[in-house]
């Protein structure tokens, strides 16, 4: 589900997010669903400045508007009883690699007060059961 919090309950809420829904963004009619498929797990690289040590890293394809490319996923991951793992990650993609160009400044000049990041931040929960 696509939510805009920062806009909830004003009256910009619902036109922005018919507009979300629209080809210019996610263009949802033609493309329902995002996809990650997971791959490889590998355990955490070191700490660096100013990025923190997660757990794994976990190697994948993200599928969004049709288009798939490679993902790696920076992930906690945790398991209370060893037989589901939990896991949380929050990843940031390049919405342009996607095919969503709308009002990106790397992209058109003279957008002025019209230019979206290209930045988009998705909030992961991974949950998985031993079979």
């Amino acid at each position: 589900a696509i939510a805009c919090d920062d806009l909830a309950g004003g009256a910009y809420h619902d036109v922005l997010i018919k507009h979300l829904h629209n080809e210019d963004f996610f263009d949802v009619a033609n493309h329902p669903e995002a996809v990650f498929e997971a791959g490889a797990l590998t355990p955490c690289r070191p700490a660096r400045d100013g990025h923190p040590c997660y757990a794994h890293d976990l190697d994948g394809r993200f599928t969004l508007r049709g288009v798939t490319q490679p993902l790696q996923v920076p992930i906690t991951l945790g398991s209370a009883d060893g037989l589901t793992v939990t896991g949380q990650a929050v990843v940031a993609l390049d919405r342009t690699a996607y095919g969503s160009l709308y009002g990106s400044s790397r992209l058109f000049a003279y957008l002025g007060g019209h230019v979206v990041d290209d930045l988009i931040h998705l909030d992961l929960k991974l949950v998985a059961r031993r079979a």
